[in-house]
């Protein structure tokens, strides 16, 4: 009897995770988007990261499809030991949702926050040798001709689309949406002049800037980035309410050990402050972020309920 209740023990004590030895085995990192894109460029610097610092491999898997849903699906399914994370953009967890109808949401209970990880702020850009030198050229321009100009974007309720519409709607203005297959068909679409202005998040453009094919009129961010402060915010030209950005940040499923979820965040939060992570978030248009737990399942809240507003009062469900 007592070698019964011994090998009881121990089964417990090895099926119960705790953080003196966690990570003891290799992680998986889920990321409902295809290799390149700025979810999954933010996993991969916060795998490396974590690999190094836990001598543990930590492994990106990308499952795209279903604007990241698949992926969210996975996790939430996912044991709940802290070996399956998920790397998820903020347009799956405060948009999408209400865009497809019938959609599951595993964030209202299902997929428990971890931290922040990036910031990547959205941008109205028009070709290098466009008529709009300045964003009051744009809406001059636009108030002349309602419904006439028409912008790009990565897609139906994308956080371009989102930034888009309340950008006309704090302008006074009404432009013309021609929605994309993601961020870089949009890009080119404004860079070669078939669309006349784009919405895109920073680092769908960053390569057209830099070679000249693209210029920034107005960056969607409460204050001028670091790392480009030539470039003019939305809000300091006169447009109120035009903080919008795509952010990246790391889940778990619930269910994971309070301890571990503790130490996921206390890491995540030291490699955000190391200086290499920094140069290369800035290499693809992003500013690594860092706030407190409560701090990050705020702006979760408030996102979600404004982007839910925003889809139903502007008809954008599918």
């Amino acid at each position: 009897m007592r070698a019964i209740l011994s090998v009881a023990a121990m089964l417990c004590l090895i099926g119960s995770a705790s953080a003196s030895d966690y990570p003891d085995k290799p992680v998986r990192m889920l990321v409902g988007w295809a290799p390149g894109g700025i979810t999954d460029v933010a996993a991969r610097v916060v795998a490396e990261k974590l690999s190094e610092k836990w001598h543990q491999q930590v492994v990106v898997d990308n499952r795209s499809g279903a604007s990241g849903m698949i992926a969210d699906a996975m996790a939430a399914r996912a044991v709940p030991d802290g070996y399956t994370l998920l790397m998820a953009s903020s347009p799956e967890v405060t948009t999408t949702p209400f865009i497809q109808k019938g959609a599951e949401n595993h964030f209202t209970g299902e997929l428990l926050p971890v931290g922040i990880v990036s910031i990547n702020p959205v941008g109205i850009v028009v070709p290098a040798d466009s008529p709009y030198k300045t964003l009051k050229d744009l809406i001059a321009a636009a108030k002349q001709t309602p419904g006439a100009i028409s912008y790009s974007s990565p897609g139906l309720g994308t956080a371009p689309h989102l930034a888009a519409v309340t950008f006309e709607k704090a302008a006074g203005i009404k432009l013309q949406h021609v929605p994309y297959r993601g961020g870089g068909p949009a890009a080119l679409a404004t860079a070669s002049k078939q669309v006349p202005v784009g919405f895109n998040a920073m680092a769908g453009v960053m390569g057209m800037i830099k070679g000249g094919k693209l210029r920034v009129l107005g960056v969607a961010s409460s204050q001028r980035i670091p790392w480009a402060p030539d470039w003019p915010t939305i809000a300091e030209q006169g447009v109120a309410n035009s903080d919008y950005s795509v952010w990246a940040g790391l889940f778990v499923p619930r269910g994971v050990p309070a301890d571990i979820v503790k130490k996921l965040h206390a890491d995540l939060t030291a490699l955000l402050a190391e200086p290499d992570v920094a140069k290369k978030f800035s290499s693809f248009g992003a500013v690594p972020a860092s706030e407190s737990l409560p701090a990050f399942e705020k702006r979760i809240k408030s996102e979600t309920v404004a982007n839910k507003t925003i889809v139903v009062e502007n008809h954008l469900q599918n």
